[in-house]
Formats: C-alpha cells, structure tokens, sequence
C-alpha cells in the first residue's frame, strides 16, 4: 500500500485460502476484477482468529470487506467423509492443516465486524452459498439455518458473484461520494441479483414472482421437507427470474434472482486480466501464512 502510495483500501477480501494470484482462487478473481475498475483491494489470506489483529492489518477500507472461506467448505477441508480430521489441507501452504477455522465464514465475519465496527460486511464463495439457507450438516447431523442469522453479515453474494460485487462496489462507492463526509453509515443495497439478506417480505418488489420455500421450523419438524426445499431451490435458480423467502423463527432470508452468467467477452476480458498465476511469496517459501505475516 505505502508503494502504491494507497492510504486505505476500498474493498477488503478476508480468505480462507492461501493467496495465489491465480484465476482459478476466488478471492484472487473477485480481487481483480474490481482493481481492474480502479478500485483499491486488500488480500488477508488465512488470517489468525485468536484476535482481529490480522484481519485489521490493512486498516479499515472504505467500502465494505468480504469474507470467503475459499475454494471449500471448511468443514470438508478439515473432516473426511466419516468425519474423521484430515492430516493436511492442499490450499494451505506445505498443505498444513489447521490454517483455518470450523465453520470459517462465521469466525472470519465475526473477527472483522470486531475490527471495523460498523463496516459492511459481505459473504461470499462456496460455504457461503451452499448455505445460504436451511441445510444439513454433517458434522454436527443436523439441519442448520441460514448462514446468514448465524454469521450476522450483511449481504450474501451466492453463485458467480463477479457482477454483484461491481454492482456493490460501484453503488458504494457513489454513496460515499454523495456523504461527502469520512465515514459515514453505508447502507447495503437489497435488489442486486445473485444476493441475499436477512429482511422482510416489504423488501420483495411489488407483482414480483416470489418462490416461498419450506419455513426453517417446519424443516426442523419434518426433515423430510428439507429435500423439498432443495428441489424448489434448484428449480427456482434454473428459473432464474423469481425472488425467494424463507423464514426461520420470527426472521426472514429474502434471495434475489439469480445473477446473468457473464458473456463470453466479459469472461475472456475477466480472464485476461493480469495475473501473476504464482503464489504469495510465503506461500513460495512453504510457511503457515499467518506466522509468516507477522
């Protein structure tokens, strides 16, 4: 930052996954795409949860920070099929295990909401997506509520999250400017396709087709609806035009229509963009990043 003579970032990515600057990463891919629109991105891979200190260590950004537990679910990263812990983790650098929490998105959302109070927080990647509503567990065998209630963030950005985070990004960004003041209160937007939030049925758009899945609590009473609102979601994202709702308790998840998939020259453009297609140098020297960081 001091050579790019940067006095804060504008989005910060928070990852589960060692950094490799590489298309195949999420966090490498979400972090390009905005910097390639000159917005100013920050990386901490792998940050220790003993404290925020990590998480803060390159400030609080203007925006917003994201959160991902990276390429796989930390639950699946750290346990075997007969929930057994693994001895390693191949996104970890010399695929030490234990670089990340269980259940990394909650642990992580919850570290820089300590460190930034007040800070849009998004979640995003695939933990959070396949857990963007009522799911079973298998660690713990039980069905859990949305991802959402119990990592508290602010917006989840389900699926391909490349438009959304523009979206995001660039609607923020005009808030602030409009502020014209430090840090004021931004609010988070709530018609971005491919999002979903902790809201009310208000927030469904007047005549919008609305897709009301199987409540948490009749979930948690029959486990057998449970397969039924899997197969209306899955029917629902392949439509792709409706809102969804699901409510567990006295709250309720509103989903958006799903994003547009990127054309094929915006997916060559994205592709193109310059990656290094390497490792973090830490990564190179084969150290636990978070010891490395210090």
């Amino acid at each position: 930052m001091n050579k790019l003579g940067w006095d804060a970032v504008d989005i910060l990515i928070v990852t589960g996954d060692a950094y490799v600057d590489h298309p195949a990463f999420g966090a490498a891919l979400i972090g390009r795409l905005p910097a390639a629109r000159g917005f100013h991105v920050g990386i901490v891979a792998q940050p220790r949860w003993s404290g925020s200190d990590d998480a803060a260590r390159l400030g609080r950004p203007r925006l917003f920070a994201a959160v991902t537990a990276g390429a796989l679910d930390s639950m699946l990263a750290h346990y075997t099929a007969f929930r057994k812990k693994r001895s390693d983790d191949a996104y970890t650098p010399g695929g030490h295990a234990g670089a990340r929490p269980n259940r990394a998105v909650i642990v992580y959302t919850n570290l820089v909401r300590r460190a930034f109070r007040g800070l849009p927080v998004v979640i995003g990647g695939l933990e959070a997506s396949m857990r963007r509503v009522s799911h079973y567990d298998f660690r713990s065998d039980k069905v859990r509520r949305s991802i959402l209630l119990d990592g508290r963030a602010g917006l989840l950005l389900y699926g391909m999250a490349e438009r959304a985070v523009l979206e995001l990004a660039r609607r923020l960004s005009e808030a602030l400017r409009i502020e014209a003041i430090q840090r004021p209160v931004l609010s988070l937007p709530r018609d971005i396709a491919g999002t979903a939030f902790v809201g009310v049925e208000a927030n469904v758009p007047v005549n919008a087709p609305v897709v009301r899945l199987p409540s948490h609590d009749e979930i948690l009473a029959d486990p057998k609806k449970l397969m039924a609102a899997t197969l209306l979601l899955e029917q629902w994202a392949h439509d792709g035009a409706a809102w969804a709702t699901q409510s567990a308790g006295d709250r309720i998840v509103v989903l958006t229509p799903p994003a547009a998939p990127l054309s094929t020259e915006e997916l060559d453009a994205l592709y193109a963009l310059p990656f290094a297609r390497a490792a973090h140098p830490c990564g190179r020297a084969r150290l636990a990043l978070p010891y490395c960081a210090r």
